[in-house]
């Protein structure tokens, strides 16, 4: 009995994770009585300066997140130069916020679905340092784990999809990651190290399909294993 496996290229990895990333998305007197008079003053400018600089600040943060959405749906209409510019516009405008981090995001995934692997790498990267986001950071490592597999890089997308597991809060988004990484010990032929990650996805996931799917490969391995006489 031959087991034939069908291997994913390179391009349906890309499509495959574009998805996972489009699906995944959209979420803070007085003590002297002579100083009395210029302490109040004191305090009504500095009031009015705080007040100018946060509802600027406000402003400027919904200007942010209406241009993100508008950006988004450039990209659901299909739009994607013109998304990419206003990701772009967005991700050096407010650097640091979670707006531009956001729009970095969407630009990194942009990139490696543009086939522009380094470009994603440097952008993934900066995320990984630029924010403790429960969803971005791990993800971004998810990206970069793919991205070293676009290079043939195996060890270390594997390495990078470790961490991505360990971040992710939710177990959905843990058995995503770790099916990714059984399916490249399978490729390196660890059968066995591929056996006991789709044993830990079917201990942490109860959605049918990621459940269905650790299940198939784990009773093809063990299969295998009986047919060869492992």
């Amino acid at each position: 009995m031959k087991v034939k496996k069908r291997k994913i290229t390179r391009k349906e990895l890309k499509e495959d994770s574009f998805t996972k990333f489009m699906k995944k998305l959209i979420f803070l007197w007085n003590e002297k009585k002579p100083l009395f008079i210029g302490v109040i003053v004191g305090v009504v400018v500095i009031a009015a300066g705080l007040s100018y600089f946060i509802s600027s600040r406000r402003r400027a943060f919904n200007d942010a997140n209406e241009r993100l959405m508008y950006s988004i749906i450039l990209v659901l209409n299909g739009n994607m130069q013109e998304a990419y510019n206003q990701f772009d516009f967005l991700a050096k405008e407010y650097y640091g916020t979670l707006p531009g981090i956001k729009a970095l995001f969407y630009l990194a995934n942009m990139d490696f679905q543009s086939g522009q692997i380094d470009k994603a790498m440097e952008r993934f990267t900066t995320l990984t340092k630029l924010t403790k986001d429960k969803f971005i950071r791990p993800s971004s490592y998810e990206g970069l784990a793919q991205c070293y597999e676009q290079k043939g890089d195996m060890n270390s997308a594997i390495e990078n999809y470790q961490k991505a597991e360990e971040l992710f809060e939710y177990n959905a988004f843990r058995a995503e990651v770790l099916l990714n990484i059984a399916r490249i010990y399978e490729t390196q032929r660890k059968f066995s190290d591929a056996e006991e990650v789709y044993k830990k996805v079917l201990s942490i996931v109860k959605t049918p399909g990621l459940k269905t799917e650790a299940l198939q490969r784990l009773k093809m391995l063990q299969g295998l294993r009986q047919v060869l006489g492992g």
